[in-house]
C-alpha cells in the first residue's frame, strides 16, 4: 500500500475479522462462537434459549425504537484474559449486569465456563427471561 491517504474499511468488514475471544486456554482447541439476542417490543429474538461453545460471546442488541433495556445474568462477573469481547457489563453481587443499553446499541459478554446461565432483560415495559447454554451443558 503506498503512503498517503489512509484507506477506509467498513465497520462490518473489521468486525468480521475479529474472533469472538482472544485465545482459548493452552492445550484446548479454540472454540469461538457468538449469538445475538435482539430485544424487540415483542420479546427476544431469535428466542429465549441460546447455545454457544465455551469462550463464546452473547451480544444483546436493543432493537427497540425507544427506551433503554438492561440485562442481568445469573453468573459472577469474571473478566478473563481469554475473553476480549465483554462490553458494557459489570459485577452486581453474584451476577453480571449490563449498563443501560439504549435503542440501537449493544452490550456483549464472553462465557468461559460451561453451564446454564439464566438471564433477565428488563425495560420500562416489562421483562423477558432466557437462558444461555454454554458448552455441552444441558
Amino acid at each position: 500500500m503506498p503512503f498517503g491517504r489512509p484507506q477506509r474499511i467498513p465497520l462490518a468488514a473489521l468486525l468480521a475479522l475479529l474472533p469472538s475471544c482472544a485465545t482459548a486456554p493452552l492445550g484446548e482447541a479454540s472454540h469461538f462462537s457468538s449469538q445475538t439476542v435482539s430485544i424487540t417490543e415483542k420479546g427476544l429474538l431469535p428466542g429465549a434459549e441460546l447455545r454457544i461453545a465455551d469462550f463464546g460471546t452473547v451480544v444483546f442488541r436493543n432493537a427497540r425504537t425507544r427506551g433503554d433495556v438492561a440485562v442481568e445474568i445469573a453468573r459472577p462477573f469474571a473478566p478473563s484474559a481469554q475473553c476480549s469481547t465483554t462490553l458494557r457489563f459489570v459485577a452486581r453481587g453474584e451476577a453480571s449486569a449490563s449498563l443501560p443499553i439504549a435503542p440501537r446499541e449493544v452490550a456483549s459478554i464472553c462465557f468461559h465456563q460451561s453451564g446454564r446461565f439464566p438471564f433477565t432483560v428488563t425495560s420500562d415495559d416489562g421483562a423477558w427471561n432466557g437462558v444461555v447454554v454454554v458448552g455441552g451443558a444441558q
